[in-house]
Order: C-alpha cells, then sequence, then structure tokens
C-alpha cells in the first residue's frame, strides 16, 4: 500500500482547494498537513475501491464496479452517512459529462474519400521527410536532394489525390539498377 501512496496522488492544486473551500478564512495548513491529507484520500480511495471490487465479484451479476456498489461499501466501511452526498454528486457529474460536446469522426465530415484522406496523409508524410532531410542536410552542411512538392512543382495535378501521389512517388526506392540521367 505504501507504493501505491507514492505513485498515486491527488494533484496539489486540488488538495490546496478542498483545503481553502472547508476551513474557515483565518486558517492556514501547512505543505506537510496538505501533502498527509492528500496520502489519506487516496488510501481511502484504494479502500473503498477494494471493498466496491470484492462487493463486485461477490455478485457474480455485474461485470464492472457500479454505484450501488460503491453505496454498499460506503456502508460497510462505516460511511452509511455519506451516502447521499456521494449520490448527488454522481448526479452532478453525470450532468457535466452529458453537457461535454462528443468527439465526431472527422473522417466522415471532411468531404473526402478515405482513399484522398490517405493520400492527403501520405503527402503530409512525404513533406515531413523532406523538411527533415533539408534540416538534416543544412546541419551536415550539405545539399539535399531536391524532392518536388505539390505546392512548387508546376506540373503536379491540383487534387490532393494526385499531388500525394507525386510525392510519394518521388520516396518510393527505384527499381531500376542504372542511374538516372541528368536533368537540364
Amino acid at each position: 500500500s505504501l507504493q501505491l501512496m507514492t505513485t498515486n496522488t491527488l494533484p496539489k492544486a486540488v488538495v490546496a482547494r478542498l483545503v481553502k473551500e472547508n476551513l474557515p478564512p483565518n486558517f492556514r495548513c501547512a505543505p506537510a498537513s496538505r501533502e498527509f491529507l492528500a496520502q489519506c484520500c487516496v488510501e481511502f480511495i484504494h479502500l473503498l475501491a477494494s471493498e466496491a471490487q470484492d462487493i463486485q465479484e461477490s455478485s457474480k451479476k455485474d461485470k464492472k464496479i457500479t454505484a450501488e456498489h460503491i453505496y454498499t461499501a460506503l456502508t460497510k466501511l462505516g460511511f452509511k452517512d455519506y451516502i447521499e452526498q456521494v449520490k448527488v454528486q454522481l448526479v452532478e457529474h453525470q450532468k457535466a459529462e452529458a453537457a461535454k460536446p462528443r468527439l465526431v469522426n472527422k473522417m466522415k465530415g471532411s468531404g473526402f474519400t478515405t482513399e484522398e484522406l490517405i493520400a492527403q496523409q501520405q503527402a503530409l508524410f512525404a513533406r515531413a521527410k523532406s523538411a527533415l532531410q533539408a534540416k538534416q542536410a543544412a546541419a551536415a552542411g550539405t545539399a539535399p536532394a531536391p524532392t518536388p512538392s505539390p505546392s512548387t512543382d508546376p506540373t503536379s495535378a491540383t487534387t490532393p489525390v494526385a499531388a500525394a501521389t507525386s510525392a510519394a512517388s518521388t520516396l518510393a526506392p527505384s527499381t531500376s539498377t542504372s542511374a538516372p540521367a541528368p536533368s537540364s
């Protein structure tokens, strides 16, 4: 349990806020006392979670710990008086969670097909690789091999798929064994 207390702790700002909210304005709490309070809270949470898990496992009908398991654990541990306040906090938490915006699938609303998105991703990777190579070459004092970029190459197509295909083809290893002819 000592190892758990050293690895799991409450944020100092949370503990400071709890102390400030629950003590009279003219009282101060020493930092060592705040740390001790945080350790006690963590230990209580571990004890409550362990008891709730034991209750959940003995019920055999639930596969996860529910609020009812927590209420039963609080009663078994002698904290029955806190159950109503815990229920109030649970309702507030559920309301806050329901009010949070849900993540949307950005791919569905993008207007691009999966293939176009993959091509765009490949083009981004190609540009990033080119930028990294240029940075490494600059650091080494040599000139990087030129890589046509879709934005500067006038012969490239303007669609993301064509641009990505063009960028990806410049990074693909050549299967030819002969050296390319110099361009003029």
